[in-house]
């Protein structure tokens, strides 16, 4: 199993440079409740380069819900990536790649 088929990620909308009210919406996918989920966003200039990385946790979501957390703003950055590395709950633990 991975974390893929646990958790679906999206964005509320596409994030302009400033990075601002840009909210990143956590979908359990499966029939497990989830006690925790951790996601790395990374923020790159316009020229690509990175410049800085936040994590971001959930707490608990349960089977077939969603938590929403809001990205934090950053003026210098252009766009961000971002992947879950870890979800965790009774009955499953996934750390990413």
């Amino acid at each position: 199993a991975a974390i893929g088929d646990y958790i679906n990620l999206s964005l509320n909308k596409d994030p302009e440079p400033g990075i601002k009210n840009v909210k990143i919406k956590i979908h359990n996918t499966s029939k497990d409740d989830l006690n925790i989920a951790v996601i790395e966003i990374k923020y790159f200039d316009k020229d690509g380069k990175f410049i800085q990385g936040e994590t971001l946790q959930t707490g608990k979501i349960n089977a077939g819900k969603t938590a929403t957390l809001k990205i934090p703003s950053s003026k210098n950055a252009a766009r961000i990536s971002y992947k879950a590395s870890l979800i965790s709950g009774d009955q499953v633990y996934l750390m990413g790649r």
